[in-house]
């Protein structure tokens, strides 16, 4: 009977493991396997380059420039994200009126489309015509290049980033502020603690674990940015946006040099396990000395 059993759970499961290895397991090997040729997709000659491809990336210092202006824009949207949606949750917590229709206002931006939402941002980032500048006019502030300077669209699309990451950190946060005991809150008010205390000695350490992952999937998600800038810069200007995605697609999909973009897909999904596997090691580390 329950070898019947185990023979009816392998097939249900089949028609899932086979779309998996088809969509996923199979594009993901022939993308190691190109990232060693040189081919521009179409022709039927394939040439083995062997690492040639990682030589050229690690040579190539538009590379470099893409590589720092990603680590800019995941440390500024994992941080900001991190800290409002930390509070935001503090506060979303309480009983307070209208509670849920505000957690439902800061989680809308994580459904939305992130490239209808870089669309309509591009516009409300608008020099001339976008109503943030003619706001910031309205209360007799300069206009500001948001999407035409070097420094101001690096600070333009984290800011988009942040926007649609906060509703997700927050919502997770909730979940684990309902799991802290009341009993470690009650200890602090005997010992005359105030709320900034009780929050910053009790709730900021028992959140670790959920900080960290939270970390660790902002990290993920903000290092293979690509739809967002696509759709607001194209990684202008003077490639100041420039970030990995947008750097894999024109290389591999606009260039041709589909070998080669394979190269820096893999690159950035090393770079990605190497900070996961540094983040867990220094989570491990913090719970032997607790």
């Amino acid at each position: 009977m329950k070898k019947k059993d185990n023979i009816t759970a392998y097939l249900f499961l089949m028609p899932v493991t086979v779309l998996f290895l088809i969509f996923s397991v199979i594009p993901i090997i022939y993308s190691l396997y190109l990232s060693f040729i040189m081919w521009n997709g179409f022709s039927i000659n394939k040439k083995f380059v062997g690492f040639n491809n990682y030589v050229l990336l690690f040579s190539n210092n538009e590379f470099y420039h893409s590589f720092i202006i990603t680590i800019v824009y995941t440390v500024l949207v994992t941080t900001l994200s991190i800290i409002i949606g930390m509070i935001l949750a503090y506060l979303l917590n309480k009983n307070i009126r209208f509670r849920s229709l505000y957690r439902t206002m800061y989680f809308i931006p994580v459904i939305t489309a992130t490239a209808a939402a870089g669309v309509i941002w591009k516009y409300m980032f608008d020099s001339s015509q976008g109503i943030i500048n003619k706001f910031l006019n309205f209360i007799h502030l300069p206009a500001v290049p948001w999407l035409s300077h070097p420094i101001w669209v690096i600070i333009s699309i984290s800011l988009v980033g942040v926007w649609k990451r906060i509703g997700f950190n927050m919502v997770i946060y909730i979940s684990a502020l309902q799991s802290i005991s009341p009993l470690y809150y009650e200890a602090c008010e005997i010992d005359g603690a105030t709320k900034g205390q009780k929050f910053r000695y009790i709730t900021v350490p028992l959140l670790k674990p959920t900080t960290l992952l939270l970390v660790i999937m902002s990290f993920i998600d903000s290092f293979q940015i690509f739809d967002q800038v696509y759709v607001m810069t194209n990684g202008g200007p003077m490639g100041a946006s420039d970030v990995l995605g947008l750097y894999l697609y024109r290389e591999g999909f606009k260039v041709g040099h589909l070998g080669y973009g394979s190269a820096i897909g893999w690159v950035i999904f090393a770079f990605i396990f190497a900070a996961t596997l540094i983040q867990l090691k220094i989570n491990r580390k913090g719970e032997e000395v607790y």
